[in-house]
C-alpha cells in the first residue's frame, strides 16, 4: 500500500516523463476522478494534494498488462486453443 505522497509523487513523475496517460489512469484510481475530471486537472497543472487522494491501494502494473481486456483475451484464447485441439 502506498501513501498519498507516494502517489502524488508517482503522478508528478509520469508528467514529468511525457507518461500523462498513465498519470491520468493513477489519478483516476486514487480519487475516483472521471476520465474528463482527470485529464483536464493533469492539463492545467494544478497541483494534487493529499486529500484528494482517496484509495492508496492502486495497481501498479504497466499500461495493458492485468487489464480486463487482457484477462478476456488470455480466456478466450484458452477456450478456443482446447476447443480446436
Amino acid at each position: 500500500m502506498s501513501t498519498p505522497e507516494d502517489i502524488i509523487n508517482q503522478i508528478n513523475a509520469e508528467v514529468r516523463d511525457g507518461k500523462k496517460i498513465q498519470a491520468i489512469k493513477i489519478l483516476r484510481q486514487a480519487t475516483g476522478m472521471g476520465l474528463k475530471e482527470a485529464k483536464d486537472h493533469i492539463d492545467s497543472g494544478k497541483p494534487i494534494t493529499a486529500n484528494m487522494i482517496k484509495n492508496t491501494d492502486i495497481e501498479n502494473t504497466p499500461p495493458g498488462c492485468g487489464s480486463k481486456t487482457t484477462t478476456v483475451l488470455v480466456f478466450i484464447s484458452i477456450v478456443l486453443y482446447q476447443f480446436l485441439f
